[in-house]
This record gives structure tokens, C-alpha cells and sequence, in this order.
């Protein structure tokens, strides 16, 4: 039980780490525009996401609401409402227009902490894709914990796995923060478009696919 508990614990922290989804690219991009500390920010907001998420499937699977989680309609809407504030995300990215004062200064504002903390939540909270990993892991460590789903050692185990999401999302952001002494306009502009159309094409990719889930063979 020991070892099946650690390897889910590696694969957990190493498909949260280096997954390349919406909170990865917010987490480089506001790293390499505001420095270290904004970053910081954004990842305490992830985290805290990841571990309300856990925490929340865990209570509901304890209380016996496996149905409810798995049924085909549910995932759905979330996925499309997700889909579409990603979309938003996307297009605010790419829009976004930095203050230019002469060629080599560019004035940045730097958002506040709580700010950041909250967009990092939400960006990771409405990313349909986090749901089904985190109900595949708490259906997996559930089954392997003794007794079976015991609510006191899912809790620890998903909140020690996360201190390493953390952490390794800390590293990221600490790497990320060292090309701000480097920061042109041209390169803040390519970070943004990268970053918007990469949320734009996952939103667009979840509308889709949970539309046409939820529409059968439309």
C-alpha cells in the first residue's frame, strides 16, 4: 500500500508540474512581465485551487457522490463554462497593450497580490481538464489506502502532494523571473500571444468537444 501511495504521489506531482495548460502559461508569463513575487502569487492561487478541488472530491466521494461526479451532463456544463472564460482569458491576453514610455522603457504596473492569488485560482479552478484528473486520483488513492476511502489520510496525502506541485511551480517561476531583466515590448507582446492564443485554443478545444458530447451525434 505504501508504494502503490508514493507512485501515485510521483505521478500526481510530475502530471501537475509539467503539464502544459493554463495555469503553466499564466505562471510564465506573469513571471517574466512582473518579476518573482507576482509569480509567487499566481502559484499560491493554483494551489489553493488544486487543493479546494481535491479536498471538495474527496468529501463528495466520501459522502458516496461517484454518480454525480461521473454523469455525462455535469462534466459538460463545466467543461463549456470553462471553455468559455478561458476564451476570455485568451482574448484579454492578446488584446493586452503595454504602456511604452521610449524604446527601451516600457512601464509596467504590477498587479496586486491578492489580484494575482485570485486569478491563478480561477484560471486553474475553470479548467474543465483539472476535474476528471483529480476525480482519476481520488478514485485511485481511494482504493488504495486502508481502509478504503478514508477521508483523514486522502486529506494528507493530497495536501502533502500539492506542497510538491508547490514547489516545483515555485522553481518555474523563480527560472521564468530571471528573463524580467531581459523584458523588451517585443518580447512582452510574443509572451502574451503565446499565452492568449494557447488559452484561447484549450477554451475553443473544451466548448467544442463537451458540445458536441452533450449533443450526442450532432
Amino acid at each position: 500500500m505504501t508504494f502503490a501511495l508514493i507512485y501515485q504521489a510521483t505521478i500526481l506531482v510530475l502530471l501537475l508540474s509539467f503539464s502544459f495548460g493554463p495555469a503553466f502559461f499564466g505562471l510564465i508569463n506573469t513571471s517574466i512581465r512582473y518579476g518573482f513575487r507576482a509569480g509567487v502569487s499566481l502559484a499560491i492561487g493554483v494551489f489553493l485551487s488544486d487543493l479546494l478541488l481535491s479536498l471538495g472530491i474527496c468529501l463528495l466521494f466520501h459522502f458516496g457522490a461517484e454518480d454525480f461526479l461521473s454523469e455525462q451532463k455535469n462534466q459538460s456544463f463545466v467543461g463549456i463554462i470553462g471553455g468559455i472564460i478561458l476564451i476570455v482569458f485568451g482574448v484579454v491576453y492578446i488584446t493586452k497593450k503595454e504602456n511604452v514610455k521610449t524604446d527601451q522603457e516600457i512601464n509596467i504596473s504590477r498587479p496586486k497580490p491578492v489580484w494575482l492569488v485570485t486569478k491563478g485560482f480561477f484560471l486553474n479552478l475553470f479548467n474543465p481538464m483539472v476535474w476528471p484528473l483529480w476525480i482519476g486520483n481520488v478514485t485511485a488513492v481511494g482504493k488504495s489506502i486502508e481502509p478504503a476511502y478514508n477521508l483523514k489520510k486522502m486529506i494528507l496525502f493530497f495536501v502533502f502532494s500539492l506542497i510538491g506541485v508547490l514547489s516545483a511551480d515555485l522553481l518555474k517561476v523563480f527560472i521564468a523571473a530571471k528573463i524580467k531583466h531581459y523584458v523588451t515590448i517585443r518580447l512582452i507582446r510574443i509572451v502574451n500571444w503565446i499565452t492568449g492564443f494557447s488559452l484561447l485554443g484549450f477554451g475553443l478545444f473544451l466548448v467544442y468537444t463537451y458540445y458536441f458530447s452533450s449533443h450526442g451525434s450532432i
